[in-house]
């Protein structure tokens, strides 16, 4: 995961509409030949879990991915920063946290959690054996009472928000917008997706065939 985060945030601001493009397209199978063991499980996990309560759901899904290696966008892809789909992530059965953090809200909005309880979170967190500050991202989920859950790679199952003490969130964002002040509820006035960052080739990649 690249280490500056201002380059990060033009990025960042494109994957709104990459998201956007994704849950409209994640009901589409892969090409015959591009489907791998790990994207096919994630199909079929997801037929499975129709229907099943959302907490079964939600803890599922984060068992599953968070069952993928943790590599660098360097390593995989030969870049500092970049944001795989589902079938690029589970295909290569690795990634950085924006890889798992995408796939698990793309698999949650197919099985019907509404967009509006759903947040991607850019984030700092404390990495105590680096004993370092360092760059991460979340999925902020927010259950039919009002809770908030932190879902990230790091841990197995879903963490109330309130007992991530190690976390601090920068800014958050899904198909709606971005907010900046890291609530992104009621009260906050979300940008326009539309107004941010270089997202084009992320279009043009995801409409892409192949």
């Amino acid at each position: 995961m690249a280490e500056r985060v201002a380059s990060r945030r033009g990025g960042l601001r494109s994957l709104v509409l990459l998201l956007g493009l994704c849950a409209v397209a994640v009901g589409v199978a892969a090409d015959d030949d591009g489907e791998s063991g790990d994207y096919l499980q994630w199909q079929r996990l997801l037929i499975g879990l129709a229907g099943e309560a959302e907490r079964i759901q939600v803890g599922t899904v984060n068992r599953f991915v968070n069952g993928m290696r943790e590599r660098s966008d360097r390593e995989l892809w030969g870049v500092e920063d970049y944001w795989a789909s589902p079938d690029e992530f589970l295909s290569r059965g690795a990634g950085d946290c924006e890889d798992f953090v995408i796939t698990k809200y793309i698999s949650l909005r197919r099985l019907g959690i509404p967009d509006g309880r759903l947040r991607l979170a850019h984030s700092r967190i404390y990495n105590r054996e680096r004993g370092r500050i360092e760059p991460h991202m979340v999925l902020l989920y927010r259950d039919t009472a009002g809770g908030e859950w932190v879902l990230d790679n790091l841990h197995s199952e879903p963490v109330v928000r309130g007992q991530r003490t190690d976390m601090v969130v920068n800014y958050v964002f899904n198909t709606t917008g971005l907010w900046y002040s890291g609530r992104g509820d009621a009260a906050d006035r979300p940008t326009d997706p539309a107004e941010h960052g270089k997202w084009l080739a992320f279009r043009q990649r995801v409409q892409s065939p192949g």
